[in-house]
Formats: C-alpha cells, sequence, structure tokens
C-alpha cells in the first residue's frame, strides 16, 4: 500500500511539473518576411547578383567574338596557328565554366551572410519574448520547407509568440486569408 501511494505521488510530481512547462511557438519565416532588413538584404543580393551576372556577359562576349574570329579565319590559319586559336578559346571556356561556379558559391556565401543578420534581430527578440512570458522552448512552425515543419503537434495551449515579437520589432502583419503561424490541419 506505502509502495502504491508512493509511486502515485512521484507520478502525481511529474505530471505537476510537466503541466508547469510553458512551451511557445512562432512562424519566423512570417517574422523575416516582414521585416525592413529583409528587404535591404535582399537588394543588396540582387546588386551582387547583377555584377556577376555582367562579369559573366562580359566573358561570353568575349568568347564569342574570339569563336566568330575563329570561324571566320580558321581557313587561312597555319597549323600552329590553328592550335593555338583553340587552345586560347577552350581555355577561355574554362575561365567562364569556373567563374560560374565560384559566382554560384559566392552568391550563395552572400546571401546566407545577408540573412544571418535578420536572422539574428529575429531570434534575439524570440529569446526576449520567451523570457518575458516564462516560456521553455520556442518552437518554430514556419520551416524553409513550408510543407516540413519543425512540429508535427502542439497543444491548444502553445502560445502564438509571433505576435508579440512583430510587436516588439514594430512590424504589422500583412493581410491574409490564413491562420498567420498556427500550423494547418496538425493537430493530433
Amino acid at each position: 500500500m506505502k509502495k502504491t501511494v508512493f509511486i502515485c505521488s512521484v507520478l502525481l510530481f511529474f505530471y505537476g511539473s510537466l503541466s508547469a512547462q510553458r512551451f511557445g511557438h512562432i512562424n519566423m519565416n512570417q517574422i523575416i518576411d516582414l521585416m525592413p532588413e529583409k528587404d535591404s538584404a535582399e537588394a543588396k543580393l540582387q546588386s551582387y547578383y547583377k555584377e556577376l551576372l555582367d562579369e559573366l556577359e562580359v566573358m561570353q562576349v568575349e568568347y564569342n567574338k574570339k569563336l566568330q574570329d575563329y570561324t571566320a579565319k580558321q581557313a587561312n590559319f597555319t597549323d600552329l596557328i590553328r592550335q593555338n586559336k583553340e587552345e586560347e578559346l577552350r581555355s577561355l571556356q574554362q575561365r567562364i565554366q569556373q567563374f560560374q561556379q565560384q559566382a554560384d558559391q559566392s552568391f550563395q556565401q552572400k546571401q546566407v551572410e545577408l540573412l544571418n543578420g535578420v536572422i539574428e534581430i529575429v531570434k534575439k527578440t524570440i529569446a526576449e519574448v520567451a523570457k518575458e512570458q516564462k516560456l521553455l522552448y520556442v518552437f518554430n512552425v514556419g520551416g524553409l520547407n513550408s510543407s516540413v515543419d519543425a512540429v508535427l503537434y502542439y497543444s491548444e495551449e502553445s502560445i502564438d509568440i509571433g505576435p508579440m515579437v512583430m510587436k516588439k520589432l514594430n512590424l504589422k502583419p500583412k493581410p491574409s486569408t490564413t491562420s498567420p503561424s498556427a500550423p494547418q490541419n496538425q493537430k493530433k
């Protein structure tokens, strides 16, 4: 009998401590989309992308001009000059391919660099709101791929801290026809 009472009291203690824990959820993508810093980052990213495309276009124009020149004059070239021109075209083509690969990598790095600043602002504000609301955990329900969320189940008692973070960042929600950050059809 004492053993049963002890087990019941331990279970009640654990249940009580679990029910006292508070959890929150947020759609970070929704918050980030509203931030003016994101627009600024995207504008810088577009400018950087244009610089890369312009350089690639210059290289492509140079290649096309040399190829046309080679095609027009190849019948008059000696073997040595023809080989030299062909090697020059191959080398230029390799440089273009190498530049494309490096430009892709550089663009991705620039994207991460610019968006990390915005993400850090949101994370800091989320931490502030979570502390104010005495939350133990906050789950992001707006993953990078909206069809796969970080949380597959949430309780009705879960607190959507998105509006509080928006308020702290002085952001106004965009008008929408769906619920802003609650996962759709995921409660079990």
